[in-house]
């Protein structure tokens, strides 16, 4: 029983014009100890038949026999198997790993074997010195010359330690002196082993084959021995080669790096590509958890990273209470006198002599880092930062105050609060207006009061008692309200003389009067809505009317007439609401100061709630709120995955050419015996590996653009870790796509045909 038997075998080659014959009908058989060569001319078949002998190429007819059995039922993967358990290969064109050392690839012989780990360095270098490169064993193999590249083949081939070794024209590029080291060398090996050897130059080989087969047109014309040999009659056994998960992840990560300059290129682009996914990843979540959210209308001027906090007993923040809120997680800074933040007055404006500006929102100078700032950090208490967005410039003295009260059609604006003066000590790069106070402000517990002189309380006396918008209600009837200087004869007097007046107000007794509840309403501008509302201040009082029994029913304006003196009174107690409404303070509070929306939801739930009562006025939830957040969510699914498969696409598009250049390179990885499912993960492997890198240098770069970038440092606040998870998986997933599609073009052909297409340049 022949080691490998060829019986009746015939291999054809197609193309689109014709078929041509590679050899026909060969029958021959080979055995250990045997150095056969196999000569011919070009063309003749030889170097077909060792490719069918080693499993690189398939045939057509007949069978070829392994240890007498049958191999014509065998797939790629088997052949992959027979390569990896019999054959070692020395090519003419030495199909070495031109970035790998020499060390590395007689190590990779070893690592496709499983060889013992610990092992495998310690027999390389035996192998190395065998061959006689012990002191090139660093060098890269695209340094070498012809002969020191098969050399390393060979021992690449030897540490496969398998049963047959054949070598395709393996002097062909060499000088003679070269080439007869290489065929001693062979020879050298040969023992226990079957070497098969092609050569157009038989008179190299003479010295050590022992037999001699020659071709002509496919066939066999000459079967010659030369040498008798013992045949040893072992039997080997195919073992299942399978790399392990370490093997091929150090093997990847070496591919990656022997070619500094592709790994670069394809790195840079996976960048791009990631960066661009990425940024789609982010504003889509960013769009989901902000589906349905407004600011509260009672604390409008509180951005997205303040939060308020109140003790539910009622009492003051203690120092043990701050302490506790410094500790909470996301917390970056506690301001006890929250209300100095003008959280519930959110028509702050910036009021200077030409022009006027609305105040978004009123911050901490503390959340801005100073890569933000031109100029520097406010320090005093009438020193702040403005943005860009509020207009201004260092050096500049602003003026803030709240919004009018209400406007006068005959005088100017009159504002509830005082104006403050401040000093600009810094420019913020940001679109919104904001104005940006220093801690020693914010620190004062006096410095959120309400201000009212002697001229502001004349001037909002005079709208209640000029005002147009004053009236008095009886049940469901409404009158205007006409208040003269009259007695309560001459109120009579006007009733009875007058038929367009309901009647009117007296104070002492009248047997035509009768006792009314009356509810007084005056129209008041409120200075907490936008645009300027007006705000009802109502009083109901008891008093004596007299109606008038000469009342036109059918005229329009009716009016209650009342004397001024009593108006008077009743004037005075609506004031007083109007006044204890204009300087109510803003309850005490602490704020709480966060990275942004994320941290903020973050915070809610670690706070301790049967303690404090916390409010997130940004993150006031919509009740149609889950309805948003599933359609934002499949909009973000849709989204996703069309970007990706457009930048996938792309990227396919413009690495397909470079994992070209590759195919040589795995096709020698499957001549040494790598099979298709290690080298398959081998793939998926690296294109994952460049993904996640990719990632890594992704969320490094928004990272280091947080510092000085204000919108990209709130993007990033938003990546929590579980999305940081997913954007694993989304590359992983990306990067393993990448892989399979190159595997799949690469798997469904043979060694021969991978080679030939790789010589084309064609993927």
């Amino acid at each position: 029983m022949h080691l490998i038997e060829l019986k009746n075998v015939s291999k054809y080659y197609k193309s689109e014009d014709n078929v041509s014959v590679g050899m026909k009908n060969i029958s021959v058989g080979f055995d250990y100890n045997e150095f056969v060569a196999i000569t011919g001319s070009s063309g003749s078949g030889k170097t077909t038949m060792l490719n069918v002998i080693s499993g690189l190429d398939g045939y057509e007819d007949g069978e070829v026999l392994l240890n007498g059995e049958e191999t014509s039922h065998y797939t790629i993967a088997d052949w992959e198997k027979y390569r990896a358990a019999y054959v070692g290969f020395v090519f003419q064109n030495y199909n070495i790993i031109d970035s790998y050392t020499v060390l590395e690839n007689v190590m990779l012989a070893l690592d496709i074997q499983n060889y013992p780990r610990k092992l495998r360095k310690k027999r390389a270098l035996e192998l190395i010195e065998k061959v006689g490169l012990l002191s090139h064993k660093n060098h890269k193999a695209s340094k070498l010359s012809g002969g020191q590249k098969q050399r390393t083949v060979i021992a690449r081939a030897l540490a496969k330690d398998c049963p047959i070794i054949v070598a395709d024209e393996p002097t062909g590029n060499l000088d003679s002196e070269s080439g007869n080291q290489i065929m001693s060398l062979l020879h050298e090996i040969s023992k226990d082993k079957l070497v098969i050897v092609v050569t157009h130059n038989y008179t190299q080989v003479e010295p050590y084959a022992t037999r001699r087969i020659k071709m002509h047109d496919g066939v066999i014309v000459e079967d010659k021995v030369i040498k008798k040999t013992h045949d040893s009659n072992t039997i080997h056994e195919a073992k299942q080669s399978k790399m392990g998960f370490l093997s091929i992840l150090n093997f990847a990560v070496k591919n990656l790096f022997a070619q500094p300059k592709r790994f670069i290129f394809i790195l840079l682009l996976q960048f791009i590509v990631v960066a661009a996914l990425t940024f789609v990843y982010t504003s889509q979540i960013q769009r989901i958890r902000e589906a349905g959210l407004a600011n509260s209308s009672l604390f409008q001027m509180v951005p997205d990273n303040r939060l308020i906090v109140i003790r539910r007993d009622g009492l003051e923040m203690s120092e043990s209470d701050i302490e506790y809120l410094e500790k909470l997680p996301d917390v970056k800074k506690v301001y006890k006198h929250g209300e100095n933040f003008k959280s519930f007055q959110n028509q702050y404006i910036r009021r200077d002599l030409n022009w006027t500006t609305r105040i978004q929102y009123i911050d901490a100078a503390k959340t801005v880092s100073k890569r933000h700032i031109e100029g520097r950090m406010p320090v005093a208490e009438n020193e702040v930062l403005v943005s860009r967005g509020l207009g201004g410039y260092i050096g500049e003295t602003i003026y803030i105050t709240g919004y009018p009260a209400y406007y006068m059609s005959n005088k100017e604006s009159v504002h509830i609060f005082e104006d403050e003066q401040f000093y600009v000590t810094g420019i913020v790069d940001t679109v919104d207006s904001v104005l940006y106070l220093s801690d020693e402000y914010l620190a004062n517990p006096n410095k959120n009061k309400t201000y009212l002189d002697a001229e502001l309380y004349a001037s909002m006396y005079d709208q209640i008692t000029y005002g147009d918008e004053k009236e008095a209600h009886i049940g469901d009837n409404r009158f205007d309200i006409l208040d003269y200087d009259f007695n309560d004869e001459m109120i009579i007097d006007e009733i009875y003389g007058n038929d367009d007046i309901y009647g009117g107000v007296i104070q002492n007794h009248h047997e035509d009067a009768v006792e009314v509840d009356i509810e007084w309403t005056f129209d008041y501008y409120d200075y907490k809505a936008y645009p300027i509302a007006r705000q009802d201040f109502k009083i109901t009082t008891t008093e004596k009317i007299i109606i008038n029994p000469n009342l036109n029913e059918e005229r329009l304006f009716k009016a209650i007439i009342i004397s001024a003196k009593r108006f008077e009174d009743i004037k005075t107690e609506v004031l007083d609401q109007v006044y204890e409404y204009a300087k109510r303070e803003s309850p005490k509070t602490t704020a709480l100061i966060v990275g942004g929306r994320a941290s903020g939801n973050r915070l809610l739930k670690n706070i301790d709630t049967d303690t404090y009562r916390i409010f997130y006025p940004a993150n006031v939830k919509d009740p149609l709120r889950p309805v948003y957040v599933f359609l934002f969510t499949l909009l973000a699914i849709v989204t996703i995955g069309l970007v990706g498969s457009f930048l996938y696409t792309i990227l396919h598009a413009v690495t397909k050419n470079v994992m070209a250049a590759r195919q040589k390179d795995f096709a020698i990885y499957r001549s040494i015996g790598a099979n298709k499912k290690d080298l398959g993960r081998l793939v998926i492997i690296e294109q994952v590996i460049l993904s996640i890198f990719a990632l890594i240098l992704v969320i490094i770069a928004f990272n280091i653009l947080s510092y000085y970038v204000l919108s990209i440092a709130r993007i990033v606040d938003y990546l929590i870790w579980s999305d940081y998870i997913a954007l694993f998986i989304i590359f992983a997933i990306f990067g393993a796509l990448l892989g399979m599609r190159f595997n799949r073009k690469v798997f469904n052909q043979t060694v021969v045909e991978t080679l030939s297409l790789a010589k084309e340049d064609i993927l």
